[in-house]
């Protein structure tokens, strides 16, 4: 009796310890999960399982999302396996001449196909001439811009254009048809993003494989005569609703989002432009976590005329591995993209990362601050440049704000031009950079660097100590500009709180 009292002890103490083992593990299981920061100190610990089909395929967020909320997206057409086409249009700023400008995700710099445009009507094709992306920085996939000389005297009236490959011995490889967007507002021209584009290769149309029937245009500059006069102003500008603001246009680019954000300060960013006065803001998503991109969506349900959110849909073989055969995601694509696709309905966009903001110093906003620096006439102006200073969260301020704008008052005494970022006349460039203007459609346009007295972009993260720039990170000094805001904001995040329940 004994013997069997001390077994049934050990055989209870024994599944004692494996329980307790078991919830254990379980509990390091989900302190391990994926944690979302909402900036203002707290976090949730949420699973960080994906979504999934009928057949137990894996979605990423925003695709997922793309059919439930409604986002644009910007679609890779392949080609060929070298040449991914995302953006058509048509170019009339170099009257008498139009061009249609193609954006290309290329595979190296010298692919053995050809590219020409076929436009509705056109009984030829025309070559396309390349231009290389600036910062592509020697990786495997790059950016580029085709351009074709569609006609000489006459506006074009066509809405699609067929883009036809060929080889090197001249056949033809691939024909597919694009949606053209026109750069002129004035024009009745434009494209439904989310059809961009259909393939054609069954349907007939006249050509020859024969190369030499194509109208060459090399004796032609890709952007023109050098003499050429500046764009001519806008008519129609788009209008905006009642509770925008009236002015000059001004729309913010932000580049291809990745990895796992602290969703509050993405959404005190977005409010922020508002404030500064951004009519809208364009976020390109590369990859975000589901649970963000749930409580973004949430967010952004009533605000569509005020920000846009664009899916980055880099091809499948590139996105699985984007960080080793492209630049940062295709940040440099994302910016053309956002320059050509709004063109024709902003007078300026800003091109910022989520951890930069561009503040004045003598005004209170954007649309206040262009008539400062530009005293008198735009039109030969292609771009305004910031100088940066950053804003460390290692520069103690000893504020408890939960807004970083609010809480970050120190920075470094030094400004730096090599984190530059552009407030650019869209009309007046062909191509723009990260931190500099590439080039402008003419070579009179000129670019006015901003004194940091003026304006500046704060940069807040850790100071970057450059080998071609002094900035002395240890050398800091207050900056307070931005309590300016103070009410606007905290009246922001106050409201955004109570309607989601991020406190």
């Amino acid at each position: 009796m004994g013997l069997y009292r001390t077994f049934i002890s050990l055989l209870l103490f024994s599944t004692m310890c494996l329980s307790f083992i078991y919830l254990m593990q379980v509990n390091d299981m989900e302190l391990n999960a994926r944690q979302v920061d909402y900036g203002n100190g707290s976090r949730s610990t949420k699973s960080s399982e994906r979504l999934t089909d009928h057949e137990g395929k894996y979605f990423d967020g925003p695709r997922e999302l793309h059919t439930q909320s409604h986002w644009a997206r910007v679609q890779f057409t392949t080609l060929t396996d070298s040449l991914h086409a995302f953006g058509v249009y048509l170019d009339d700023r170099y009257r008498p001449n139009y061009f249609l400008r193609i954006l290309i995700l290329q595979r190296g710099n010298n692919p053995t196909e050809r590219l020409a445009c076929k436009a509705d009507g056109e009984a030829f094709n025309t070559w396309a001439e390349r231009y290389e992306m600036c910062e592509n920085h020697g990786k495997t996939y790059t950016g580029w811009i085709y351009s074709c000389l569609v006609t000489y005297n006459t506006k074009p009236d066509f809405k699609s254009v067929i883009l036809n490959v060929y080889s090197q011995n001249g056949s033809l490889i691939n024909s597919q048809q694009f949606a053209v967007t026109s750069l002129s507002p004035d024009s009745s021209t434009s494209t439904d993003i989310s059809n961009l584009h259909r393939n054609i290769r069954n349907l007939s149309f006249k050509t020859n494989s024969n190369l030499g029937v194509l109208r060459s245009k090399q004796t032609l500059p890709i952007l023109g005569s050098q003499n050429q006069k500046s764009p001519p102003k806008p008519k129609n500008k788009v209008t905006f609703k009642t509770d925008e603001r009236p002015g000059v246009s001004i729309g913010v680019c932000v580049p291809p989002l990745h990895s796992n954000l602290y969703i509050q300060n993405l959404i005190d960013f977005l409010e922020f432009c508002w404030i500064l006065g951004a009519n809208k803001v364009f976020l390109y998503i590369h990859d975000l976590p589901t649970d963000l991109i749930h409580t973004l969506s949430f967010y952004l349900k009533d605000k569509t005329h005020l920000f846009e959110i664009l899916h980055w849909d880099l091809p499948a073989n590139i996105r699985q591995k984007s960080y080793q055969v492209i630049w940062n995601n295709g940040q440099i694509l994302a910016v053309q993209h956002c320059l050509y696709q709004n063109m024709a309905n902003f007078d300026w966009l800003l091109f910022l990362d989520i951890d930069e903001m561009l503040i004045p110093k003598s005004v209170y906003n954007w649309q206040d601050l262009l008539p400062t620096v530009l005293q008198g006439s735009d039109d030969n102006v292609a771009a305004l440049s910031f100088e940066s200073a950053f804003f460390s969260w290692d520069f103690d301020s000893q504020v408890s704000s939960p807004i970083k704008y609010l809480r970050h008052l120190h920075r470094t005494k030094r400004t730096t031009v090599l984190h530059s970022k552009l407030l650019i006349q869209a009309k007046n460039v062909f191509e723009v950079g990260i931190h500099h203007l590439s080039r402008a459609v003419t070579d009179s346009m000129r670019v006015i660097r901003v004194p940091a007295e003026v304006a500046l972009l704060h940069h807040y993260r850790a100071c970057i100590q450059s080998d071609t720039e002094w900035i002395q990170c240890d050398l800091v000094i207050q900056d307070t500009s931005a309590l300016k805001y103070e009410t606007q904001l905290s009246a922001s995040r106050d409201h955004i709180n109570r309607l989601s329940q991020f406190t």
